[in-house]
């Protein structure tokens, strides 16, 4: 556990969580180098070993200007980043983070790119900044049940399965770039704001764009 009333920092090459362990910060931990990139590797389960797990519960920031990884390394794809507190992505430099990540607070991309690669599950907020931009990428399915507000930021949808919520809505000015994959609304009704489409969207609920710019896909 990193306590609540420390200012921790990870900024070596490697890092490595295994044997079905826990890493749980409560302050700020800051990960990220202006030197080198900086990966941090985290086993699945494996028989009777647990998954690894990142919990934070405090502010969890990812900056620099060189690259910053959370990467699955040995047994199965169930290795977990679980964002309770505030995930940050500052600075240019690009953030990748290919394990589950579940969000049940805030996460804010302020600078560069932030690249979510594993299955993700969000019911808190997500906010993109002025000139950020978060990527929902690989094969894995994603679901997301609150609210995104991505300014004048962009939202790149690649690959999978986006499912949005009932009552999901987008109050950015930002793009929201479905550039492969699938987007769904399976019940209710979802709102984005302005999108671009070259992947599929469907489901049997209802998904209002304010203004779209359709590039072939699927409806």
């Amino acid at each position: 556990i990193l306590a609540s009333d420390g200012s921790h920092s990870m900024s070596g090459a490697y890092q490595y969580v295994r044997g079905g362990r826990t890493l749980r910060n409560d302050g700020q931990l800051a990960v990220g180098s202006a030197t080198n990139d900086v990966k941090l590797y985290m086993d699945g389960s494996s028989g009777s070993v647990a998954k690894t797990r990142l919990v934070n519960q405090g502010e969890l920031v990812f900056q620099g200007t060189r690259s910053t990884y959370v990467l699955r390394d040995q047994g199965n794809p169930d290795a977990e980043l679980e964002n309770n507190g505030k995930l940050i992505k500052r600075d240019s430099g690009y953030t990748q983070i290919n394990t589950r990540v579940s969000n049940t607070n805030q996460i804010l991309v302020d600078g560069g790119v932030l690249n979510l690669g594993g299955n993700v599950v969000n019911s808190g907020s997500l906010q993109v900044g002025n000139g950020a931009t978060l990527q929902f990428a690989g094969s894995s399915s994603h679901s997301a049940t609150a609210s995104l507000s991505n300014g004048a930021g962009m939202v790149v949808l690649s690959g999978g399965t986006h499912s949005f919520a009932d009552g999901f809505n987008d109050f950015g000015s930002g793009l929201t770039d479905l550039q492969s994959g699938a987007l769904e609304v399976n019940s209710g009704s979802a709102q984005l704001g302005r999108m671009k489409v070259a992947g599929t969207i469907q489901g049997s609920g209802n998904l209002s764009i304010a203004n779209a710019a359709i590039n072939g896909g699927t409806m």
